[in-house]
């Protein structure tokens, strides 16, 4: 995957203090868009990515719907390949290295609060 390949209402660099939140994402239009809008009250400087693993429901369109870039994988890749694909786009945008955090699904940001995890910035 490249820059070109990810489909967002409007193109730009991300700038080198910003961060990218990175969401594998696969069949989660029921989740998808609260996530997204957890993450930007929690980080709203941040840019959020969200790589649609292959999804055959509409978790591509609500992401974009709640204001994310979404990256679209032609087919199912797994996390591991899903989260490579959006280290690249970082990689590719700003040449940075990003850090990664993965909880269960279902989680919110509240819950990783409580847990004692916090956000990598």
């Amino acid at each position: 995957m490249t820059a070109e390949d990810v489909h967002a209402p409007a193109r730009r660099r991300i700038a080198p203090a910003e961060l990218l939140v990175v969401l594998p994402a696969l069949n989660e239009q029921d989740s998808v868009s609260r996530v997204v809008h957890e993450v930007r009250a929690a980080q709203p400087e941040a840019t959020v990515l969200v790589v649609d693993d292959g999804s055959t429901d509409a978790t591509a369109e609500r992401a974009a719907s709640a204001g994310a870039l979404v990256m679209r994988l032609p087919f199912n890749l797994g996390v591991g390949g899903a989260m490579r694909a959006g280290y690249r786009y970082g990689y590719d945008l700003c040449d940075r290295h990003s850090a990664k955090m993965s909880v269960p699904n279902g989680w919110r940001l509240e819950d990783r609060r409580r847990a004692g995890l916090r956000l990598a910035g």
